[in-house]
């Protein structure tokens, strides 16, 4: 990356942004603003000049690290969308045929530019209810060229050696993206979406079997949790028994939870789900307990998810039903305070 940086004067923008947002002191904030705009108005005129944009790595890079950027901020996330959306479509326009560095370092580059873009797009959807950057892409990237390469045949579950930044399947974040979309949906489903989620469901079932480890596990149940909102056949009243097994199972996983060996945005989107249910008092302190302990980490995201959840946990106290069903309206439909929020 920083060899690109030097010849790519947005590029080395950015990542002085986020370099001087770590420091936490006013002058490097300022910095770090300074540092961002200026990213963004050269990028502008690097793509206007830009022969062939979709190979050029320096653009997609400086993508990759706006959208860092924009998620380490606490006040908003105004330009996330469209840094997200530039670089699913920077990705699609890859050409094999036309490489500035030698292949291998060209196909790990890329890759990690891949991952870090079904990163955001997937989790962050769950965090600003605008935005479904992979629905542009879905149809057209093809994820297999990113990815076929990436783990040994022996391995069924990748690692970090393999994928540094998912530290999972990659078709796993393409299933949160799934799920969170279709609860968005607030009316009955229909035919089309009925199959979606009988497919969507089966590939849970299908990972669940795969991995025994907390931090999956916990993604698993907040997705069950996200299917059940829109189950196209259980009664809403048995919906809402099984909601709260779920979150029962989701707690007991959090009690053990390691807070510190998962990448912080992972571990913050199985949480909101769960806090925004947590009905009971001891759900909800566990569930802060293990935000705080993210915290720790200077990192935007934390702080918009303390104000969403806080939000929600001060609204008008009403019956167990009443508070689920209205904590999984406002999660994957957001509201005007959780807008702000995100």
């Amino acid at each position: 990356m920083l060899r690109l940086a030097y010849v790519c004067p947005p590029l080395m923008a950015v990542i002085i942004a986020v370099a001087a947002f770590d420091k936490e002191t006013p002058r490097y904030d300022r910095l770090a603003m300074e540092s961002y705009q200026f990213s963004l108005h050269n990028l502008r005129a690097r793509i206007a000049r830009a022969a062939n944009a979709g190979n050029d790595d320096a653009l997609l890079a400086t993508t990759v690290f706006l959208c860092v950027f924009e998620n380490l901020r606490s006040d908003t996330q105004l330009n996330l969308n469209l840094h997200l959306t530039a670089t699913g479509a920077l990705l699609t326009q890859r050409d094999h045929a036309e490489t500035q560095v030698n292949p291998r370092s060209v196909t790990v580059f890329e890759r990690l530019c891949a991952e870090s873009f079904l990163y955001h797009s997937s989790l962050m959807m769950l965090f600003n209810p605008s935005l479904d950057a992979l629905a542009n892409t879905g149809y057209t990237l093809n994820w297999t060229r990113y990815f076929s390469n990436s783990q040994p045949e022996t391995e069924v579950w990748p690692n970090k050696k393999t994928q540094p930044v998912l530290d999972a399947p990659y078709n796993l974040f393409l299933l949160i993206a799934g799920v969170t979309r279709l609860a968005r949906v607030t009316r009955p489903l229909n035919e089309g979406e009925v199959e979606t989620w009988k497919e969507l469901n089966y590939q849970l079932l299908e990972f669940k079997q795969t991995t025994s480890h907390d931090a999956y596990q916990l993604h698993f149940e907040a997705m069950h949790i996200m299917l059940l909102k829109v189950h196209p056949i259980v009664p809403e009243s048995e919906v809402m028994e099984q909601v709260y097994r779920v979150l029962q199972d989701g707690s007991s996983i959090l009690y053990a939870l390691d807070t510190h060996s998962n990448l912080l945005a992972y571990l913050l989107w199985p949480l909101t789900v769960l806090g925004s249910i947590a009905v009971d008092s001891q759900t909800r302190r566990l569930v802060k307990a293990k935000i705080d302990e993210l915290a720790r980490r200077r990192h935007g995201l934390v702080t918009r998810t303390q104000k969403w959840l806080r939000y929600i946990w001060d609204l008008p106290q009403g019956d167990r039903a009443m508070m689920t069903r209205r904590g999984l309206r406002i999660l994957v439909g957001g509201s005007q305070i959780g807008k702000e929020c995100v």
